[in-house]
């Protein structure tokens, strides 16, 4: 069952012997442990096979698999030397990527298989081997906490490596990043447009920001608009209760954990006042006013005509008027019954994106339909109750999906689209060593279009957006600045295809020398061509001198 299979093109061999040969002898000595998958050569390929199937691919492992994949890797690495020795094991445990690395279950033991041994990509200056760089790179986990509390769904942004990124944690309250180096420094951005710096210990995964904000809720009394002073509030706030006094003024404040779109009730004596928390300005208002008793006034009758038809309680002098019907006595509230409305999601996402056509799924009551949202991201529901729950499922992106439980007082909700990470094209540059090329700039320049002029990394590597390189149309590439001379050459993209590896050939003849070279030869074959005669009468004078 072939597991592995890549372009000769991609891919340096780092083992001068015969792979083929040293697969068997690596059976005779391993046996049944021999993790290294059967190699052969194909058809301008490099092909791993293995007679068993079930092999899962490690970069589809889960994070705790792949701990133990990495463990199993190391144990290889203190083990496999003392029985092929440390050079040809430093050699076989070299890979080109984790996605060179297969895994299965058996029997509750994990069993590794690698393809890609004894290769390794045309990359960088100083290169390790890349399964060096491997241990050296771990996971983490991010969570937003309030007052304790990991925050399922809380939208952040996170700068690292000069790239910024718009992430939202899952419904554990968590975000997973993978393959970062102990010691770099990334810095996120919360809600609140705070940022916080993070710097990556080694053997740390779990790193939990606390976004717990504090507001201020205050309450003012009155009676006949004079302050009501030492009398006692009730403030009410996600299940919890603060009791406060009036002061001179009349006022209190309480100090509480800012949750967006809780509300606050607050009780004096016969009244209360509701509104939904904020991050400021949380003032909630009591005016009481003393009752006056007014005189009873006699009622004036009103002498009318006896030819004046008489209008019995309850109905309108306006014969005209429409009659409203009495309400049926059988009518009443229907007990738990929830009327339902209608409420509608508004599509938006990064860089002012608006939903215009955006197609979604939703999921209600166990059944699923799909939509498309109106041109301004605008997508009306179906009339639902309160306290439903629906999930919206990015069409596009079918991994994006979010759930809401429906609130009568709310009718808009936001369905948040993240911005894509870019795709970028790669070109690295090599001398005929394959070490970078140092220089001032490197020119890119396609027919009809304006050179791009780049400066190369450390590694000698150029960054391009895909739209900035066009497929199959030539592109001429010069290098500037130089310690040796560089002769123009042309290269093209391809589609899919994101790293190029552009490598100085070896030195050859000139097509002057070349052109001289034939020149000379053909001076040469007319000489003796020209002198043919006189040889052949020479030689005959020499054997009649002789014979």
């Amino acid at each position: 069952m072939e597991i592995k299979k890549t372009e000769i093109k991609d891919l340096h061999n780092s083992i001068n012997k015969d792979l083929p040969s040293l697969h068997k002898g690596l059976e005779k000595i391993l046996g049944a442990k021999n993790p290294f998958a059967k190699f052969h050569i194909g058809n301008g390929f490099y092909i791993w096979t293995d007679t068993n199937d079930g092999w899962n691919n490690m970069k589809n492992a889960s994070l705790k698999e792949q701990d133990s994949i990495r463990e199993t890797i190391e144990e290889l690495h203190r083990s496999l030397p003392q029985k092929v020795g440390e050079r040809t094991a430093k050699s076989l445990l070299t890979f080109p990527d984790e996605s060179y690395i297969h895994y299965k279950d058996i029997d509750g033991q994990l069993k590794i298989l690698i393809t890609g041994w004894g290769f390794k990509k045309p990359v960088t200056k100083s290169p390790k081997p890349d399964n060096e760089a491997l241990k050296e790179k771990q996971y983490i986990n991010l969570s937003f906490s309030i007052d304790g509390e990991k925050q399922a769904g809380y939208k952040f942004r996170i700068l690292y490596d000069k790239q910024e990124r718009s992430l939202v944690t899952d419904s554990n309250g968590l975000y997973t990043i993978e393959n970062l180096k102990p010691g770099k420094v990334m810095v996120l951005t919360d809600g609140n447009d705070i940022d916080h710096t993070v710097t990556i210990a080694k053997g740390q995964n779990d790193y939990d920001i606390d976004v717990t904000t504090l507001t201020t809720i205050k309450t003012k009394a009155t009676q006949d608009g004079q302050p009501i002073v030492g009398e006692e509030v009730i403030i009410e706030y996600r299940g919890q209760s603060f009791n406060a006094q009036t002061d001179s003024d009349g006022e209190t404040s309480t100090k509480v954990t800012v949750w967006d779109n809780a509300e606050v009730v607050a009780k004096m004596r016969n009244k209360e006042v509701c509104q939904t928390i904020t991050r400021e300005d949380n003032v909630l208002v009591f005016e009481f006013k003393t009752e006056t008793k007014e005189e009873p006034q006699p009622e004036e009758v009103e002498d009318k005509p006896e030819n004046e038809v008489n209008t019995q309680k309850g109905q309108s002098d306006d014969i005209d008027a429409p009659k409203i019907p009495p309400i049926p006595d059988d009518i009443t509230k229907q007990g738990d019954d929830v009327p339902p409305y209608l409420p509608f999601l508004k599509i938006i996402g990064d860089n002012d994106y608006i939903g215009s056509n955006h197609p979604v799924s939703i999921e209600h009551q166990s059944r699923v339909t799909e939509h498309n949202a109106y041109e301004n991201g605008i997508l009306p529901l179906s009339e639902m109750k309160a306290g439903d729950s629906i999930v919206v499922t990015d069409l596009n992106d079918t991994s994006h999906s979010e759930e809401y439980i429906l609130n009568e007082e709310q009718e808009e909700y936001i369905f948040y689209i993240p911005a894509q990470e870019e795709q970028q094209i790669v070109v690295m540059m090599r001398d005929v060593k394959g070490v970078p090329i140092v220089c001032e700039k490197v020119g890119f320049c396609q027919k009809g279009k304006e050179t791009i002029f780049v400066k190369l990394d450390d590694n000698g590597n150029a960054y391009f957006k895909e739209e900035e390189l066009p497929t199959n149309v030539p592109i001429e590439v010069t290098i500037h600045g130089a310690s040796k001379n560089y002769k123009p050459f042309v290269f093209n993209t391809e589609e899919n295809r994101y790293e190029y590896l552009l490598q100085e050939g070896p030195s050859g003849k000139s097509c002057w020398s070349i052109a001289l070279l034939l020149l000379i030869m053909g001076i040469l074959v007319s000489i003796l061509i020209l002198l043919w005669p006189a040889f052949i009468i020479l030689a005959e004078y020499v054997y009649n001198m002789i014979y």
